[in-house]
C-alpha cells in the first residue's frame, strides 16, 4: 500500500476530522517537506487543545492545554497526559485514545454508515435472514464488531 505524502496527511486531518473535534480548529503551524515533519494544533471536544506531530513514522501528541478551568477539561487533560510523546500509527488511533468524545462520534458515524448500507435497497442481499434475527440485531452485531476492532 502506498503511503500518503505529508501534504496528503495534513489535508486529510484538516478536512476529515471536523465531526469529532471542534470544527475548524485544526491549524497547521509548521511544515517541513524536506524532513517530512509537520505540527498542527486542534481542539478536542473535551475543551483541550493538543499539538500533534505528523511524520513518516506516524502521529505523536507533543503537548496539550486545557482551554477552560472546568472539571471535565481538567480531567480530560489528566487522561491525555500519559499519551504525550507516544507514537501512533494513525490519526484515528491517536484521537480515539485521547478523546472519548471523538471515539463516540466516530462510532456514531460508522453506525450511521452501516445503517445507510443496510437500508439501501439497491444493494444485493448476501445472506438469508434467520427466523430469530432481526435486521436491527444484525446491524447492532456489525456495529459491535467494528467497535471491538476499534478498541
Amino acid at each position: 500500500m502506498k503511503s500518503l505524502s505529508l501534504t496528503q496527511k495534513l489535508q486529510g486531518i484538516s478536512q476529515d476530522y471536523d465531526y469529532g473535534i471542534v470544527p475548524g480548529s485544526s491549524t497547521i503551524f509548521m511544515r517541513d517537506e524536506v524532513n517530512g515533519i509537520a505540527r498542527l494544533d486542534l481542539t478536542l471536544l473535551e475543551g483541550v487543545m493538543v499539538i500533534i506531530e505528523v511524520c513518516d513514522q506516524g502521529y505523536k501528541l507533543c503537548s496539550y492545554i486545557s482551554l477552560s478551568a472546568t472539571p471535565s477539561a481538567f480531567q480530560a487533560g489528566e487522561a491525555i497526559k500519559e499519551h504525550v510523546e507516544v507514537p501512533f500509527e494513525s490519526m484515528d488511533n491517536l484521537l480515539m485514545t485521547i478523546s472519548p468524545a471523538f471515539r463516540e462520534r466516530l462510532e456514531r458515524v460508522l453506525f450511521d454508515k452501516l445503517q445507510d448500507i443496510h437500508s439501501d435497497p439497491s444493494l444485493p442481499v448476501t445472506h438469508s435472514p434467520t427466523p430469530h434475527s432481526s435486521s436491527s440485531t444484525k446491524l447492532q452485531d456489525s456495529f459491535d464488531d467494528i467497535n471491538d476492532w476499534i478498541h
